[in-house]
């Protein structure tokens, strides 16, 4: 048995990080690799509240953010984005 933690991002996952992310909803997520997702959120505290993620699953933050301020834009650049 272990002791690791397992974090999975979901689809309507309300994040509770800091800045912009804070109660940021997870719109869409994939995997990049065994460590990090790619997601798409809407993040009503941004100027730009569509917002393209890294997110860590080891430290539990998002990095690398990409925002705008269509959700049209938002999923092209998603679709895109592979890390």
């Amino acid at each position: 048995m272990t002791d690791e933690v397992l974090v999975t991002i979901i689809e309507g996952t309300i994040l509770q990080g800091d800045g912009v992310s804070r109660g940021a909803e997870v719109l869409r997520h994939k995997q990049a690799d065994d460590l990090t997702d790619v997601i798409l959120c809407y993040a009503p505290l941004s100027p730009d509240p569509y917002v393209v993620w890294t997110y860590s699953h080891d430290s539990g933050r998002c990095y690398r953010g990409d925002y705008f301020s269509n959700e049209n834009d938002a999923v092209t650049f998603y679709t895109l984005r592979e890390y």
